[in-house]
Protein backbone atom coordinates (compact mmCIF):
# COMPACT_ATOMS: atom_id res chain seq x y z
CA UNK A 1 0.00 0.00 0.00
CA UNK A 2 1.51 3.49 -0.85
CA UNK A 3 1.78 6.05 1.53
CA UNK A 4 -0.67 8.55 1.59
CA UNK A 5 -0.29 12.88 1.23
CA UNK A 6 -1.03 12.85 4.65
CA UNK A 7 1.48 10.25 5.96
CA UNK A 8 4.42 11.72 3.87
CA UNK A 9 3.84 15.05 5.27
CA UNK A 10 3.61 13.53 8.71
CA UNK A 11 7.17 12.26 7.92
CA UNK A 12 8.01 15.48 6.28
CA UNK A 13 7.24 16.93 9.52
CA UNK A 14 8.75 14.06 11.99
CA UNK A 15 12.12 14.55 9.92
CA UNK A 16 12.11 17.90 9.86
CA UNK A 17 11.06 18.84 13.48
CA UNK A 18 12.19 15.77 15.88
CA UNK A 19 14.64 14.40 14.02
CA UNK A 20 16.97 16.44 12.11
CA UNK A 21 16.71 20.26 13.47
CA UNK A 22 16.77 19.16 17.39
CA UNK A 23 20.39 19.32 18.55
CA UNK A 24 19.19 17.45 21.79
CA UNK A 25 16.01 16.05 22.69
CA UNK A 26 14.38 17.86 25.07
CA UNK A 27 14.99 17.20 28.40
CA UNK A 28 12.48 15.59 31.06
CA UNK A 29 12.04 15.37 34.52
CA UNK A 30 13.80 13.07 35.35
CA UNK A 31 10.38 11.11 36.10
CA UNK A 32 10.91 8.04 38.17
CA UNK A 33 8.52 4.53 37.23
CA UNK A 34 8.69 0.88 38.47
CA UNK A 35 7.14 -2.27 38.74
CA UNK A 36 6.37 -6.00 37.69
CA UNK A 37 7.12 -6.64 34.15
CA UNK A 38 3.35 -7.63 32.40
CA UNK A 39 2.34 -9.53 29.12
CA UNK A 40 1.00 -6.52 26.93
CA UNK A 41 -0.67 -7.12 23.17
CA UNK A 42 3.04 -9.19 22.02
CA UNK A 43 3.10 -6.68 18.94
CA UNK A 44 7.29 -5.75 19.38
CA UNK A 45 7.51 -9.27 19.48
CA UNK A 46 5.91 -9.52 16.03
CA UNK A 47 7.68 -6.77 14.28
CA UNK A 48 11.06 -7.66 15.95
CA UNK A 49 11.18 -4.97 18.65
CA UNK A 50 10.38 -6.34 21.99
CA UNK A 51 9.18 -4.55 25.01
CA UNK A 52 8.92 -4.70 28.34
CA UNK A 53 5.53 -3.71 29.41
CA UNK A 54 4.53 -2.20 32.84
CA UNK A 55 1.00 -1.98 33.54
CA UNK A 56 -0.07 1.94 34.34
CA UNK A 57 -1.82 1.15 37.38
CA UNK A 58 1.25 0.45 39.21
CA UNK A 59 2.49 4.05 39.55
CA UNK A 60 -0.85 6.34 38.64
CA UNK A 61 0.60 9.08 40.82
CA UNK A 62 3.80 9.04 38.78
CA UNK A 63 1.67 9.02 35.41
CA UNK A 64 -0.20 11.88 37.16
CA UNK A 65 2.83 13.65 37.28
CA UNK A 66 3.59 13.96 33.84
CA UNK A 67 0.71 14.77 32.48
CA UNK A 68 0.54 17.40 35.06
CA UNK A 69 4.19 18.27 33.30
CA UNK A 70 1.76 18.64 29.97
CA UNK A 71 3.73 16.05 28.27
CA UNK A 72 2.19 14.43 25.29
CA UNK A 73 1.73 10.48 24.74
CA UNK A 74 4.69 9.89 22.68
CA UNK A 75 7.93 8.40 22.40
CA UNK A 76 10.44 9.37 25.63
CA UNK A 77 13.84 7.59 26.34
CA UNK A 78 15.54 6.97 29.55
CA UNK A 79 17.34 4.38 31.28
CA UNK A 80 16.44 1.02 32.68
CA UNK A 81 17.36 -1.95 34.97
CA UNK A 82 15.58 -4.86 35.72
CA UNK A 83 15.60 -6.54 39.07
CA UNK A 84 19.03 -5.66 40.38
CA UNK A 85 20.97 -6.54 37.51
CA UNK A 86 24.34 -5.00 37.43
CA UNK A 87 23.67 -3.51 34.00
CA UNK A 88 21.48 -0.31 33.55
CA UNK A 89 19.92 -0.11 29.73
CA UNK A 90 19.54 2.30 27.20
CA UNK A 91 15.26 2.69 26.83
CA UNK A 92 13.43 4.12 24.32
CA UNK A 93 9.43 3.77 25.70
CA UNK A 94 6.28 4.48 24.80
CA UNK A 95 3.70 6.41 26.91
CA UNK A 96 0.16 6.29 25.73
CA UNK A 97 -2.15 4.83 23.99
CA UNK A 98 -0.71 4.22 20.50
CA UNK A 99 -2.93 5.84 18.12
CA UNK A 100 -1.66 3.37 15.75
CA UNK A 101 -3.58 0.92 17.00
CA UNK A 102 -6.53 3.00 18.36
CA UNK A 103 -6.38 1.46 22.05
CA UNK A 104 -8.33 2.62 24.74
CA UNK A 105 -5.64 1.99 27.67
CA UNK A 106 -2.65 3.89 28.35
CA UNK A 107 0.41 1.48 27.83
CA UNK A 108 4.11 1.49 28.77
CA UNK A 109 6.24 -0.19 26.37
CA UNK A 110 9.84 -0.29 27.19
CA UNK A 111 12.47 -1.18 24.50
CA UNK A 112 15.41 -1.71 26.18
CA UNK A 113 18.63 -1.72 23.95
CA UNK A 114 20.07 -5.11 24.38
CA UNK A 115 19.52 -8.46 22.60
CA UNK A 116 17.79 -10.42 25.67
CA UNK A 117 18.31 -14.26 25.35
CA UNK A 118 14.76 -14.78 27.43
CA UNK A 119 12.33 -13.07 28.35
CA UNK A 120 11.86 -11.85 31.81
CA UNK A 121 8.26 -11.38 32.89
CA UNK A 122 7.34 -10.64 36.42
CA UNK A 123 10.71 -9.18 36.77
CA UNK A 124 10.94 -5.63 38.38
CA UNK A 125 11.81 -2.86 36.01
CA UNK A 126 12.91 0.37 36.96
CA UNK A 127 12.66 3.30 34.33
CA UNK A 128 14.08 6.59 34.53
CA UNK A 129 12.76 8.82 31.92
CA UNK A 130 15.08 11.90 30.82
CA UNK A 131 13.79 13.39 27.67
CA UNK A 132 10.91 13.15 25.02
CA UNK A 133 11.63 12.30 21.31
CA UNK A 134 7.73 12.96 19.37
CA UNK A 135 4.07 12.57 19.97
CA UNK A 136 2.42 9.66 19.39
CA UNK A 137 0.91 9.16 15.87
CA UNK A 138 -1.19 6.77 13.94
CA UNK A 139 0.14 5.71 10.53
CA UNK A 140 -0.72 4.50 7.42
CA UNK A 141 0.85 1.14 7.13
CA UNK A 142 2.78 -1.24 9.59
CA UNK A 143 6.11 -0.77 7.47
CA UNK A 144 5.41 3.21 8.08
CA UNK A 145 5.49 2.47 11.74
CA UNK A 146 8.31 0.32 11.82
CA UNK A 147 10.07 2.97 10.15
CA UNK A 148 9.50 5.48 12.94
CA UNK A 149 10.22 3.57 15.55
CA UNK A 150 13.54 2.64 14.42
CA UNK A 151 14.37 6.06 12.97
CA UNK A 152 12.96 6.67 17.25
CA UNK A 153 15.87 3.91 18.53
CA UNK A 154 18.93 5.41 16.63
CA UNK A 155 17.63 9.00 17.61
CA UNK A 156 17.50 8.27 20.94
CA UNK A 157 19.97 6.14 21.79
CA UNK A 158 22.28 8.33 20.26
CA UNK A 159 20.83 10.90 22.85
CA UNK A 160 21.73 8.92 25.39
CA UNK A 161 25.22 9.04 24.92
CA UNK A 162 24.85 12.98 25.51
CA UNK A 163 25.89 13.81 28.97
CA UNK A 164 22.37 15.52 30.16
CA UNK A 165 21.23 12.43 29.81
CA UNK A 166 24.04 9.74 30.83
CA UNK A 167 24.21 11.62 33.85
CA UNK A 168 21.57 9.84 35.21
CA UNK A 169 22.77 6.31 34.72
CA UNK A 170 24.20 7.20 38.47
CA UNK A 171 20.76 8.50 40.14
CA UNK A 172 20.76 6.08 43.22
CA UNK A 173 16.70 5.11 42.12
CA UNK A 174 18.54 3.11 39.28
CA UNK A 175 21.72 1.99 41.42
CA UNK A 176 20.29 1.52 44.82
CA UNK A 177 19.60 -2.46 45.69
CA UNK A 178 16.33 -2.93 46.29
CA UNK A 179 13.50 -5.45 47.85
CA UNK A 180 11.85 -7.56 45.15
CA UNK A 181 8.43 -8.69 45.54
CA UNK A 182 8.37 -11.03 42.61
CA UNK A 183 5.01 -13.16 42.11
CA UNK A 184 5.53 -16.60 42.42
Amino acid sequence: MAATTSTKTTYKKLSQIYWTKQKQIQLIGPYRLQGNIIKGHQRGRQIGIKTANLDPQQFENELEQIINAQLNEGVYIGYARIDNDKDIYKNILSIGTNPHFKNKNITIESHLLHKFQQDFYDSHLRIIITGFIRPSLPFETMDDLIQSINTDIKFGADALDNQSHSKFIDDDFMTKIIELNKKK
